[in-house]
């Protein structure tokens, strides 16, 4: 006799809508089959992802560089190179010189995010927006949080090490 258990557990729902409109009469039926299929589509999709890697590219967008703040300039080239470490290390600097700089602050916080210290993401980016508010800095605060809450799922599914 062998025995089982269910180790994890996901539902994957999707909606698909379609409206028709006309004037003077009735509107055509929506194509039903088009509209489950797209919902097919989309949950096969979510599915396929959940079980199998895959990579995602992303653009990421930094503050613009400032003159007074050569360090910036540099921190975006060692960012584009993928020296994340380098990076921090000149968007630190910035910050220091300049603990008002609202771009150093975010960048940094760009920085640590994609080197998986979301905590100190979070930070940097909670002080670039107390210097100046933007919808920018709100939604990579989310960004964070939400990668956070991944990479501790990941690591708890043992995919991590």
């Amino acid at each position: 006799m062998t025995t089982g258990a269910v180790l994890a557990a996901k539902t994957i729902s999707k909606e698909s809508e379609n409206r028709n409109s006309a004037d003077n009469g009735w509107p055509e039926a929506p194509d039903q089959d088009a509209i489950v299929g797209e919902a097919v589509n989309a949950t096969v999709n979510s599915f396929i992802k959940i079980i199998a890697p895959y990579t995602e590219y992303v653009n990421v967008t930094f503050a613009k560089n400032d003159s007074k703040v050569p360090e910036l300039e540099q921190g975006v080239k060692f960012a584009k190179a993928g020296q994340w470490n380098e990076a921090i290390e000149q968007f630190k600097a910035a910050t220091v010189k300049n603990p008002t700089h609202q771009g150093a602050h975010f960048n940094l916080g760009l920085a640590y995010e994609y080197s998986n210290q979301f905590d100190k993401a979070e930070e940097a980016l909670k002080t670039a927006n107390k210097i100046e508010s933007c919808d920018r800095c709100i939604a990579e605060i989310n960004s964070v949080k939400r990668l956070a809450a991944d990479r501790k799922k990941l690591e708890a599914q043992g995919v991590l090490n």
